[in-house]
């Protein structure tokens, strides 16, 4: 019953325990294919750390929601902030900063 599966997996999740929920939203995942259980598989492989597999179901979800545009920028928007954690390099306290636009100075002025 799907129903009860996702209330299994909500269930764990208010006890904190993303691990024991994501068998039940997989079960329930392949029922229906439906995005909102992708997003939520994604939300617990975050909080999991499995960065990766977070973002393979966000992108699912991103796939699977073109009719629901809020959820689909839910989706967008969480694989973006995915995107930047993967993108630390320096340990800490460590900070580098990227540029695009380049300063030019002139000679006269600052241009």
């Amino acid at each position: 019953d799907l129903v009860s599966l996702k209330e299994a997996g909500y269930l764990y999740l208010t006890y904190n325990n993303q691990a024991a929920a994501l068998p039940f939203f997989f079960r329930a995942y392949a029922l229906t294919h439906d995005p909102h259980i992708a997003l939520q598989i994604a939300y617990c492989y975050n909080i999991l750390g499995d960065n990766r597999s977070a973002y393979r179901y966000f992108s699912l979800a991103t796939l699977n929601s073109v009719s629901d545009p809020t959820l689909n920028l839910k989706a967008q928007i969480a694989m973006t902030n995915l995107a930047g954690f993967q993108m630390k390099i320096l340990p800490n306290p460590f900070y580098a900063e990227f540029y695009y636009a380049p300063f030019y100075f002139g000679r006269f002025n600052l241009i």
